[in-house]
C-alpha cells in the first residue's frame, strides 16, 4: 500500500471513530437530560444566542431553544429582548421541558416558572437599567439589570418631561444603559423613574388634582425686575395678568403685583398645570389681600405680608369655603 493511500485510510478511520465518539458523548448528554426530567427538577439553561422569535440555549450540554413567549418574564414588544440580550447572554435561568425528542434531537424549554428573588425598590434611590422601548412620551427601562436579573424584570417609565434639557431624551437609544431615580408608582401601579429627584406627583397624575384648589403662595422678589412664586413651599408657579383670567380687574392685579415685597404670603387658585416645565399657573382673586398690598404706606414697604389675617375678612364667601376645606393645602 502506498503511503498516500495509507494516510487517506487513516483519515477515514479517524473520522469513523470520532463520529462514534461524538455519538457516544451525545447519548450521555441525552441520558443526563432525561435523568433531570425524571427527577422533576427545574432544568437550568444558559442563553447563548438570539433568533427572531426566541433564544438559542444550552442545557445539560445540549443545545435547544426557548421562545420569547415562554421566557421567565414577558415584554410587550419582542424588540425589547434584543435590547437586553447582551446582558442576559450567558446568564443561567430555569425552566421545564416544553418539547424533547431524540430523533431528530429537539429540545425546547419553557421558563415560565417561579425562580426570582423578591425585591422592594426604595424611593429616591438610584438604579441602573436598560432602555427597552422609546415612545414620544418617554422611555421604558428595565432595572432588573441593576440586580443582574436575579430578581427578574422590573420595568418602569421615565416621562420625557423629566429630562432637562430635552435633547438628552432625544439622544438616548434603545439598548443603552442609564441610571434613574425610583419615584414610586402611579394609580395604574406603573413604576415611575426619573432622571432627577423630581416629586413623583408630577409623573403619576396627582399634581392634576391641585387644579381648582386654593393654596398659600410665597413671593420671592430679589429685585424689581424679577418676581418668583412658590406654592406650598414646594412648587414653582406663574401669575399671569391677562384679560382671559382677569377680564375686569387686570390693571388692579398688576398694580398689586408691583407692590409685592420679598417674603409676602398670598393665596391663589391653581388654574393650570404645566407638566412639561413643572410649573403651576395661578389666579389671585382675594380682594382683601389685593387691597391690603395696593394700599401699603411707606412705613410698610419693607414689611412682608405674613398671611396671618383671618380668612373671615375676605369678602368672597366661596373662596372662604374653599380655604376652610383645603386648610391651606399640603394635600400631596
Amino acid at each position: 500500500m502506498k503511503m498516500i493511500e495509507w494516510n487517506t485510510l487513516k483519515l477515514d478511520l479517524k473520522k469513523i471513530f470520532n463520529f462514534q465518539d461524538e455519538k457516544d458523548y451525545l447519548s450521555k448528554l441525552v441520558a443526563n437530560f432525561e435523568n433531570l426530567e425524571q427527577k422533576g427538577e427545574n432544568i437550568p439553561f444558559k442563553i447563548t444566542g438570539i433568533r427572531r422569535k426566541g433564544f438559542v440555549i444550552k442545557s445539560a450540554g445540549l443545545f435547544g431553544f426557548i421562545s420569547f413567549d415562554h421566557m421567565p418574564w414577558k415584554y410587550e414588544n419582542h424588540n425589547s429582548w434584543n435590547a437586553v440580550y447582551p446582558s442576559i447572554k450567558g446568564k443561567i435561568f430555569f425552566g421545564k421541558t416544553h418539547q424533547f425528542e431524540k430523533n431528530p434531537l429537539t429540545l425546547i424549554l419553557n421558563g415560565e416558572i417561579p425562580q426570582f428573588k423578591k425585591i422592594e425598590l426604595n424611593e429616591t434611590e438610584k438604579y441602573k437599567g436598560i432602555i427597552i422601548n422609546k415612545t414620544k412620551y418617554g422611555l421604558f427601562i428595565d432595572v432588573g439589570y441593576h440586580f443582574n436579573w436575579d430578581c427578574g424584570s422590573i420595568v418602569g417609565m421615565i416621562h420625557k418631561s423629566n429630562f432637562a434639557p430635552l435633547e438628552t431624551f432625544e439622544k438616548l437609544e434603545i439598548g443603552e444603559t442609564m441610571e434613574a431615580f425610583f419615584l414610586g408608582s402611579n394609580n395604574k401601579e406603573q413604576l415611575l423613574f426619573g432622571d432627577n429627584k423630581v416629586s413623583k406627583e408630577w409623573l403619576n397624575g396627582e399634581i392634576e388634582k391641585l387644579v381648582g384648589e386654593i393654596l398659600p403662595v410665597k413671593i420671592i422678589k430679589i429685585n424689581d425686575d424679577k418676581t418668583s412664586y412658590l406654592v406650598n413651599e414646594k412648587y414653582n408657579a406663574t401669575l399671569p395678568t391677562i384679560s382671559t383670567i382677569y377680564p375686569t380687574n387686570k390693571k388692579i392685579i398688576k398694580s398689586a403685583i408691583k407692590n409685592f415685597k420679598n417674603g409676602d404670603l398670598i393665596h391663589c387658585e391653581i388654574i393650570k398645570v404645566n407638566k412639561l416645565n413643572k410649573i403651576l399657573q395661578l389666579k389671585w382673586d382675594f380682594a382683601h389681600e389685593i387691597d391690603e398690598i395696593i394700599s401699603r404706606t411707606n412705613d410698610q414697604e419693607n414689611e412682608p405680608r405674613n398671611g396671618n389675617n383671618s380668612i373671615e375678612n375676605i369678602a368672597d364667601k366661596e373662596v372662604i369655603e374653599k380655604l376652610k376645606k383645603n386648610t391651606f393645602g399640603n394635600k400631596l
